[in-house]
């Protein structure tokens, strides 16, 4: 498996593709801890000349105790404009976070086979869901995983990127 070598951001690739196209941030930019931003901006990490598709997802849920509701949300990214395909969300009943998280994934790559898109990039702020979609991590939510399988197969090529939550932030705006 190849890794960026900065820890805060890796780049994996589960399919063919070589995952040397994706560049570590640390090499490209210099980012102000101090500031956060307002936008997914997972740029840092694709070629400039990329062109496909790229799947930002999220998901939050209540605790238990406070109902357990929750929701997800996903955004479909059309590279190298960045004009949005689709951006939606859905309310959760009786769900944790993973779920949620895996719902918010799950129905994203359900969009963008329903728009005959057969290559993504799948980008989360979660390194267990990226993890566990690669096999590097057992998965203990197997009805989720095995549903985000069952859609990934479908795909020509399935590229997972983990980003800091604040890249990742009109996905969890929406999910929230």
């Amino acid at each position: 498996m190849a890794m960026c070598e900065d820890e805060s951001t890796r780049a994996v690739d589960k399919s063919a593709t070589d995952p040397a196209e994706f560049k570590c941030p640390a090499n490209e930019i210099d980012v102000d801890e101090r500031t956060t931003e307002s936008t997914f901006r997972p740029d840092m990490n694709l070629p400039r000349d990329f062109v496909g598709h790229v799947l930002s997802f999220d998901g939050s849920a209540m605790s238990p105790k406070n109902d357990g509701y929750g929701s997800c949300s996903w955004i479909l990214w059309r590279l190298p404009s960045w004009d949005i395909e689709i951006a939606a969300s859905a309310h959760l009943l009786a769900t944790t976070v993973d779920v949620a998280k895996y719902t918010g994934m799950n129905n994203g790559v359900k969009a963008a086979l329903e728009r005959d898109i057969t290559d993504l990039i799948i980008v989360g702020d979660s390194q267990l869901l990226i993890h566990q979609s690669m096999g590097a991590i057992a998965c203990k939510e197997d009805t989720q995983m095995a549903r985000h399988k069952k859609l990934t197969d479908q795909l020509s090529s399935a590229r997972y990127l983990h980003v800091l939550g604040r890249y990742n932030a009109a996905a969890d705006s929406l999910a929230t």
